[in-house]
């Protein structure tokens, strides 16, 4: 996660549908940001022109030419339309599978916040989308704030190439059902049962609904952890987050992580996802040994102890 220029980014999901995540925090109203969603005109402005310039309604089906190029164009259906709040966009690209794209305005102390979220259904280009949203919403925030767009450019493309190859996935059975694995990690109460609970002084805040926060503290340490909640699906078992490290050495920046439970005979197998732009292992190393640690806790206090499975990237 970062807030640099007020952008966050974050990539979560499975290896086989990735989902992308960019939100950008404007000092605007959320009625001109929605505004300019939803007006073809000043859509065109910042995204796409709408073939036939027609503002289409819930179910209808739409071309949106993002440029001059002959296949620079997607097909979509506008699948749900919350006003003033929220828009579900079917999204077909030449050569790829349907995906969808969801975006959600809501009002923040110095404006809106602007989320986009892209839940690919393969695994598709994920830098290309990553970069190529977050340049698109800043042409929308430029032209917001009355300024002349600059030209378009994937510049964080290099970031969103590092997410997609910097993944650690770390898995564990825990003995015991979904239900209370699931009430251990997208509760406070399960959380404060077994996280870093070998320091004393380990404090936890969360409020676990998407657009929430999550602020884990054990200052004997010089720890900080912080995230804003992305998912919370208990009928899919999966809570996802960004994740914002802070110690000695700094704070990270463009993570999150992705936590799934999937039934098994033995209990519950817990997998975690978690992605950084790191330029090396070191990283990686270090945070498949601390979901490890946390995972091999949660099966001590959750049920008895499952037995370790998988760490890779």
């Amino acid at each position: 996660m970062t807030t640099t220029e007020g952008v966050v980014r974050a990539l979560t999901g499975s290896r086989e549908h990735p989902t992308v995540d960019v939100e950008r925090r404007v000092p605007m109203s959320p009625a001109a940001v929605w505004d300019a969603l939803v007006q073809p005109d000043r859509l065109a402005r910042w995204l796409g022109t709408i073939e036939g310039d027609v503002r289409p309604g819930v179910g209808d089906a739409f071309g949106l030419r993002l440029g001059d190029a002959v296949g620079d164009r997607a097909d979509c259906t506008l699948l749900a339309c919350e006003p003033g709040r929220s828009i579900t966009i079917a999204w077909r690209w030449e050569g790829e599978p349907d995906s969808v794209v969801h975006v959600t305005v809501e009002p923040s102390d110095d404006g809106s916040v602007l989320r986009l979220r892209h839940e690919l259904v393969a695994p598709q280009p994920i830098a290309d989308y990553g970069a190529g949203w977050e340049a698109h919403l800043g042409t929308l925030a430029d032209d917001l704030a009355g300024l002349e767009p600059s030209p378009f450019a994937l510049r964080e493309h290099g970031t969103w190439q590092s997410l997609a190859d910097g993944v650690l996935q770390v898995e564990r059975v825990v003995a015991a059902p979904v239900e209370r694995v699931w009430a251990a990690f997208a509760t406070v109460e399960g959380l404060r049962a077994w996280w870093w609970r070998h320091w004393e002084d380990t404090t936890i805040e969360a409020d676990l609904r998407v657009g929430g926060h999550l602020r884990i503290m054990a200052p004997a340490a010089g720890i900080v952890l912080t995230g804003e909640i992305l998912v919370v699906d208990e009928a899919e078992g999966r809570l996802a987050a960004t994740w914002t490290w802070t110690d000695a050495g700094g704070t990270s920046a463009d993570e999150a992580f992705d936590v799934r439970l999937a039934a098994e005979a033995d209990g519950t197998r817990v997998i975690v996802r978690h992605s950084g732009p790191w330029a090396d292992e070191a990283p990686a190393a270090s945070y498949r040994q601390g979901w490890t640690f946390v995972l091999d806790e949660l099966a001590a206090v959750v049920g008895n102890a499952g037995s370790a499975d998988t760490a890779s990237r």
